[in-house]
């Protein structure tokens, strides 16, 4: 019944969005389509914009006061130096840690350029409630390539046939091995665990001859690692498609 489906849903949400010199129609495109999922979910909703430019933060603010979503849902402006997007998304969990959310409230990470499709979040969010011990979960996920022709367009679409096959092949063990950029959420005493956004934000790797190096893409890799290390499932959404 309403009332079941509705007790299954994460009282308090975060979306995280990452945006760098993203094209402003991409920026628009994708900010309306997080509040709109933000204003379509009854429960609380924090948008966290991470940004760079003024520009940017200014785009923010503007599309949410024109688009007046319901009170409920609220927006928080995270901006700094362009140091990359793992120190973005790092400052952002900071962020959201600074709000103590609840332990069952839900993390949603996105790029700046992903579009998140309607109902998603009251499609995905239950099976933290359905499964206690789920850490981390991710969508299935595909692209619109407005340029570059057929080629471009039939490559998008192998890569992401091929991406969908392995996810599916290990989902039924729990365990990821990566947790995609354009759409993942994580239970928030993950997200907001300090050695988690330690990870995500300092990860680095030994190489035999340059020595240490810090690692500037790739967090869903290190996301994905952190909760294998420590034995955390993590979950694969087939049927909810990121753009």
């Amino acid at each position: 019944g309403g009332k079941a489906a509705s007790e299954l849903l994460a009282p308090e949400v975060f979306v995280i969005v990452t945006s760098y010199r993203v094209a402003a129609e991409t920026s628009v495109a994708a900010f309306t389509a997080a509040i709109g999922e933000a204003a379509r979910y009854p429960k609380p909703v924090t948008i966290v914009a991470a940004v760079v430019e003024m520009a940017e933060q200014r785009l923010a603010k503007d599309l949410f006061r024109r688009l007046a979503p319901p009170p409920r849902v609220r927006l928080i402006l995270v901006r700094g130096r362009a140091t990359g997007k793992r120190d973005a998304l790092a400052r952002a969990l900071r962020a959201v840690a600074r709000t103590a959310p609840p332990a069952d409230a839900a993390v949603v990470v996105q790029d700046g350029d992903a579009l998140l499709p309607p109902g998603c979040l009251a499609a995905t969010l239950p099976f933290f409630r359905l499964f206690p011990s789920l850490a981390a979960l991710t969508t299935d996920e595909d692209c619109l390539v407005p340029q570059g022709g057929a080629a471009m367009r039939a490559w998008h679409r192998l890569r992401f046939a091929q991406r969908h096959l392995l996810m599916s092949s290990l989902a039924p063990s729990r365990r990821l091995i990566t947790l995609t950029g354009r759409m993942s959420a994580y239970r928030a005493a993950v997200a907001t665990d300090p050695a988690f956004i330690a990870h995500i934000g300092e990860d680095s790797m030994d190489h035999w001859r340059f020595g240490q190096l810090r690692l500037l893409t790739g967090e869903d890799k290190s996301a994905a690692y952190w909760l294998l290390a420590r034995g955390l499932p993590s979950l694969y959404v087939p049927d909810v498609k990121a753009l």
